[in-house]
């Protein structure tokens, strides 16, 4: 088994979400399993949290009552579609 996410209860009573992989190994004449956790709870909670707020974002910004108009530091400008009926082009 690789890079399965799984979850686990730590002894504080809280879920953890791990990154699990597993392999049956030989060493010597003996079969042994090879296991590797990473807790993976921070990484998947900011991933959660960054597409919660890109959600937020483009929600206010396609449903703002008003044009948006920006220029990028590149000097391309970009616009909110419908920004044209507020300053006529």
């Amino acid at each position: 088994m690789r890079s399965r996410e799984v979850q686990f209860r730590a002894k504080s009573g809280h879920i953890r979400l791990k990154l699990y992989s597993a392999e049956i190994i030989g060493v010597g004449d003996n079969q042994c399993l090879l296991a590797v956790c990473e807790d993976i709870t921070q990484q998947k909670e900011s991933e959660i949290a960054l597409h919660q707020s890109e959600a937020d974002y483009r929600s206010l910004f396609l449903q703002a009552p008003y044009g948006i108009y920006w220029v990028r530091l590149d000097g391309i400008p970009s616009r909110q579609s419908g920004t044209h009926k507020y300053i006529g082009i």
